[in-house]
């Protein structure tokens, strides 16, 4: 069986290599689609802040300021 050892060996470095190379894709598709999700939010944040809307925490009661008495 020594004869297919070497055989054997490099299916299994080029396996090792390509399993790399696709966890490291993934890996860059992953930051890239987490740092667009992150620059849509920002733009909507900036949206927001342009169009003049209210701050959602300030309109209304102050019913989570702990003001109401217990």
């Amino acid at each position: 069986m020594s004869a297919s050892t070497p055989d054997r060996q490099t299916r299994l470095a080029l396996a090792l290599r390509e399993n790399l190379k696709r966890r490291k894709r993934q890996t860059r598709e992953r930051a890239r689609e987490a740092q667009d999700e992150s620059r849509e939010a920002e733009a909507h944040d900036r949206a927001g802040e342009v169009a003049g809307a209210p701050d959602s925490g300030t309109a209304g009661g102050d019913a989570s300021s702990g003001e109401g008495g217990a």
